[in-house]
């Protein structure tokens, strides 16, 4: 570390042994493994006031073929609202298919990188095509059209 420290209450010396600190911390204290995500997913909930869906059922599919054409289903609810959304891989993109039970709502499936979404039809049925593998939050807006209602928004999973 090339700091220097003039007129400081702190010198090389003094950052050294901070260094070293901190490095036992790492060492023998880690962050637990999703600490981070969890964080910024109970921080978006808190800023976006919104109401948490709850993990109903998660589960393979059968699906002939390879385990590259595994299908994996997950279901949420909220008091509001139920969310399917079932993850077909394609190399290295994911199908996002899903039914909402409000038709014409619109679901946005948050990645760390980006954001997609999609608006339901008439029978609550939506595609995301090209997701990316990762973590991903789903935010359900009943009312795309209304800035004040507050939406639904599930458990970070990985697609």
């Amino acid at each position: 570390m090339n700091t220097t420290f003039e007129d400081g209450p702190l010198d090389a010396g003094d950052v050294a042994v901070l260094t070293q600190l901190a490095d036992s911390y790492r060492r023998l204290d880690p962050v637990p493994a999703g600490m981070p995500e969890r964080i910024k997913f109970a921080i978006t909930v808190r800023s976006l006031e919104a109401e948490v869906a709850q993990l109903v059922q998660e589960r393979p599919l059968v699906v002939r073929g390879t385990d590259t054409h595994r299908v994996e289903s997950v279901t949420f609810s909220a008091g509001k609202v139920s969310l399917m959304v079932s993850t077909t891989p394609s190399g290295e993109l994911v199908r996002i298919d899903g039914w909402v039970t409000v038709a014409g709502a619109q679901v946005e499936a948050s990645f760390a990188e980006r954001s997609l979404s999609a608006i339901a039809d008439e029978n609550g049925r939506f595609v995301i095509d090209g997701a990316p593998h990762g973590s991903v939050i789903f935010v359900i807006r009943l009312d795309p059209n209304d800035p004040d209602e507050t939406p639904v928004v599930t458990p970070r999973i990985e697609v």
